[in-house]
């Protein structure tokens, strides 16, 4: 019974493409546990994913932070790029709390 529960969702994984796979099981070692396991993490993989397709604020801040990679990769000298960083953050309301002391390292 174990074993055909196993291949029954070693089919499913494979065709929801999940990155988790049932054919480990091992009739003498795992129990339910092995399942419930597995299934929990099945069901958090496609929640998650579920929530990036749709979700409005995921994709904002994911293009937010693509935004600042490309502020903080251009070269520019430090005191611009904090500049630059600390508005593109603020139009997300997130706060960029940079030391002073690493202001002071700008060149001259």
């Amino acid at each position: 019974m174990a074993n055909q529960i196993a291949n029954r969702l070693d089919r499913l994984s494979k065709a929801r493409k999940w990155d988790t796979g049932f054919s480990s099981f091992n009739m003498k070692e795992d129990g339910v546990e092995y399942f419930t396991n597995k299934l929990d993490e099945v069901c958090y993989q496609e929640a998650k994913e579920h929530v990036k397709k749709g979700h409005k604020l995921y994709h904002a801040l994911k293009e937010k932070r693509d935004n600042c990679k490309v502020i903080v990769h251009t070269g520019g000298d430090i005191n611009s790029t904090v500049k630059t960083l600390q508005k593109e953050m603020a139009s997300a309301d997130i706060k960029l709390a940079i030391p002073d002391q690493l202001l002071q390292i700008a060149v001259k």
